[in-house]
């Protein structure tokens, strides 16, 4: 499932959030609603990519394997 959200978030996203953070003006009510609002994303992602099975991907060389292995079994050898 690594074409979802939850796929593309990584460590990047949350750095980029704590940058924000600090650059952000405390009184300044419309970057503290957009922080917010980062706020909830970035954790719904987290939420998301702790439930995420990797082994469901299929670009894992895991699952490429088994798919050749598997049409390997229909592959007609032989004259």
């Amino acid at each position: 499932m690594a074409n979802n959200a939850a796929g593309k978030y990584g460590q990047q996203d949350a750095d980029k959030l704590r940058e924000f953070e600090k650059r952000a003006d405390p009184n300044d009510r419309g970057a503290q609603a957009l922080l917010d609002e980062m706020r909830k994303h970035v954790k719904k992602l987290e939420e998301m990519r702790k439930n995420e099975d990797p082994r469901l991907s299929f670009s894992t060389p895991e699952f490429k394997e088994a798919q050749r292995i598997f049409t390997d079994g229909f592959k007609v050898w032989g004259p």
